[in-house]
């Protein structure tokens, strides 16, 4: 719980703490708890009822937790790979412990949907821009623990957070584009 309050108030010295220490499984529990705060959120947003919402977070939490670890390992593969590009050095083991962290602030989902749907009514237009500034606030988080890791200038940093999410956004746009051309081309 401290390193939790710690990374929220300084995560310079949180990640610094962190590099230092054997922490097992917390990271784990981090992804566990950002994941049903998440999920917990939206469904008290959407008005999910409480039997599928149970449901749904017991499997959703086996099979979120499974994507999210190689998720997390795929992210610290191209991380590491663009830091090394870019000069940087650093261990990419301790970088797969210490990313998970930086989704602390999806813990916050849930307690925000609470508050704003007891003042704001549970407009839509009140939790989207809170989102985005949770998902800032992430990839500020994660280009922190590059820097502290990888010892680079804040724009290689930033470039080596980047160029991972623009192939995944490229592979992701470009894979059904060509299977649907394939298609069209076997069909015609």
């Amino acid at each position: 719980m401290e390193i939790f309050l710690n990374f929220i108030a300084s995560p310079e010295e949180t990640i610094h703490k962190i590099s230092r220490k054997d922490l097992r499984y917390s990271s784990f529990l981090i992804l566990i708890l950002a994941y049903i705060s998440s999920a917990g959120g939206f469904a008290l947003f959407c008005g999910i009822p409480s039997s599928v919402l149970i449901y749904s977070l017991t499997w959703g939490l086996v099979i979120k937790l499974i994507l999210s670890v190689f998720g997390i390992l795929l992210i610290t593969a191209l991380y590491h790979y663009f830091a090394g590009v870019f000069g940087g050095n650093g261990n990419p083991v301790r970088l797969f412990k210490a990313l998970p962290y930086s989704f602390i602030p999806y813990c916050f989902v849930a307690p925000i949907i609470l508050i704003l749907k007891a003042f704001a009514g549970g407009a839509e237009w009140t939790i989207w821009p809170i989102f985005v500034l949770l998902v800032f606030w992430m990839a500020r988080l994660q280009l922190k623990i590059i820097n502290y890791f990888y010892g680079l200038t804040v724009v290689n940093s930033f470039v080596v957070f980047i160029l991972p999410w623009i192939i995944i956004a490229g592979l992701t746009t470009l894979v059904p584009m060509i299977l649907g051309i394939s298609i069209l081309m076997f069909i015609l």
